[in-house]
């Protein structure tokens, strides 16, 4: 999880925001871990959240973990739809990756 979310991080560069409303004069990034799916920081944070349930052996935290997942599907789902908007090729971009698990979902 770690390393996916690290490397989506790197590969957005000056396009990271923590806001999921796109910068202005913000690029379509394509390449590395964004060529197998469009959202590596938030399937990061999803896949640590997971990780640290198993690791404490705690449904408490697995049900936190999923709740996470769902948030961060719906930010993804929100942020997708101000991409189509203001970046040109995102369209087609989404719907030749996978959102945060490369070939799965």
């Amino acid at each position: 999880g770690a390393w996916t979310l690290v490397r989506g991080m790197r590969a957005l560069g000056a396009s990271l925001s923590a806001c999921p409303m796109p910068l202005p004069g913000g690029r379509l990034v394509q390449t590395g871990v964004y060529a197998e799916i469009r959202h590596p920081i938030y399937a990061g944070v999803i896949a640590l959240a997971v990780g640290w349930a198993f690791l404490l052996a705690s449904l408490a935290a697995l049900i936190v973990a999923a709740l996470l997942a769902v948030w961060h599907d719906l930010k993804a789902r929100r942020e997708e739809a101000w991409l189509v908007e203001r970046l040109p090729g995102y369209d087609a971009y989404r719907r030749r990756t996978s959102r945060f698990v490369a070939g799965l979902y």
